[in-house]
């Protein structure tokens, strides 16, 4: 087991910091953008708009999808993985759940600074434009703070939760893809669809409906490529 739980240590050890780097970067850049919009903004919704804070997070979602899928392509990290003795699917499983977890926290982490964004907006807005349902209405009517935290929507939960555990699964199997000459598309597939469906607004519940069902099938098949042909002596 100390082997096994090696994998997600030298995972860390290699992005972690790089990682919490990416979010500081994040949180100070959509703080000074949103301050800078919040002249030109007629609301909360605006204001996130013209922060272009869907567009900060996307561009920390991407540098973090690089940070996960590269960090163990060097050959000091293939060294060490093979002197740890690890199988390829006991690797693999480990790194899919390390990615989970960095996707939950990249989540958390811009849910947080929404929330901070909103309470500096109260503070600066006139009294006279905002009420105890501000905010409230704000991540109903925002297309980016609804998917950030979906409320009452249970459909969005889900599509956003099988979004985290595809993006971390894939986040692991996409070296893997590489190195038995599989197309890396079915794994690129799921960073795509979040960077161009993340964004959707309130009652889309078809849609949310047919990601999940994609994303489970698009896990499946990374998977099964990647995992299916590991012998248990692979590292």
């Amino acid at each position: 087991m100390k082997q096994q739980l090696s994998v997600p240590m030298l995972a860390a050890r290699a992005t972690f910091y790089k990682i919490l780097g990416a979010l500081v970067l994040m949180g100070v850049v959509e703080g000074a953008l949103f301050h800078l919009g919040l002249s030109r903004s007629s609301g909360l919704e605006s204001a996130f708009d013209n922060g272009f804070i869907p567009l900060i997070f996307r561009c920390s979602f991407i540098a973090i999808f690089i940070l996960l899928i590269s960090w163990n392509k060097d050959t000091n990290t293939r060294y060490t993985i093979r002197r740890l003795a690890v199988s390829e699917r006991a690797f693999t499983l480990w790194n899919a759940l390390y990615g989970i977890l960095i996707f939950l926290i990249l989540w958390g982490v811009q849910l947080g600074f929404a929330l901070l964004l909103c309470k500096y907006y109260l503070l600066s807005a006139d009294p006279a434009s905002i009420n105890q349902q501000t905010v409230f209405l704000a991540f109903y009517r925002s297309d980016f703070l609804h998917s950030l935290l979906p409320l009452a929507e249970v459909s969005r939960w889900v599509r956003q939760f099988a979004f985290v555990i595809t993006l971390g699964v894939c986040s692991a199997c996409a070296p893997c893809l590489s190195r038995r000459n599989y197309k890396p598309f079915a794994a690129l597939l799921p960073y795509i669809l979040f960077l161009a469906l993340f964004d959707r607004p309130v009652g889309d519940v078809a849609l949310d409906a047919i990601l999940t069902l994609g994303l489970l099938a698009i896990t499946t098949y990374a998977l099964w490529c990647c995992w299916g042909e590991a012998t248990d002596d692979e590292a």
